[in-house]
């Protein structure tokens, strides 16, 4: 993380306890924003784009981060990087359009398997019988199709 990253986020977080929040909720700001600080590394807060933040939230979610926590982010991120703007240390809020999702929307599936795990399960099929025989042929036409 950049010092001058760091200072702007202990000025955020100076600001925000003046307005009374919280400290779990400062801790919690505190952690966010020094995460993603670690992901934008040597990158400058007036470098930073829409597209590096939403990278960012990609990274989260293929690492895991459930889509609560992500949101959380989201919203703290859009808060501080329109504080950024509104002190003048930013020309604008390139969080300002980053998409929260639906409280209801659901995680993508896993992909499905590929043609090689797929191959992989219908070799390692028993084929002592006729029902083993027939019940490879229907997972043949269930995966590969006819």
């Amino acid at each position: 993380m950049r010092p001058e990253t760091a200072q702007v986020i202990a000025d955020y977080l100076r600001q925000r306890k003046a307005e009374g929040l919280s400290e779990r909720t400062l801790e919690n700001d505190r952690v966010r924003l020094n995460h993603l600080a670690g992901f934008l590394g040597s990158l400058r807060l007036v470098e930073v784009k829409a597209r590096d933040l939403e990278r960012y939230l990609e990274s989260l979610r293929r690492a895991g981060w459930k889509h609560t926590s992500r949101k959380s982010l989201t919203f703290t991120m859009r808060h501080f990087f329109a504080w950024l703007a509104d002190q003048g240390r930013l020309l604008s809020n390139p969080a300002r359009d980053l998409p929260v999702g639906r409280q209801d929307e659901e995680e993508l599936p896993p992909p499905p398997l590929s043609v090689e795990e797929v191959a992989e399960l219908l070799d390692n099929l028993p084929r002592r019988n006729v029902l083993d025989l027939c019940r490879r042929a229907l997972l043949e036409l269930f995966y590969l199709g006819l």
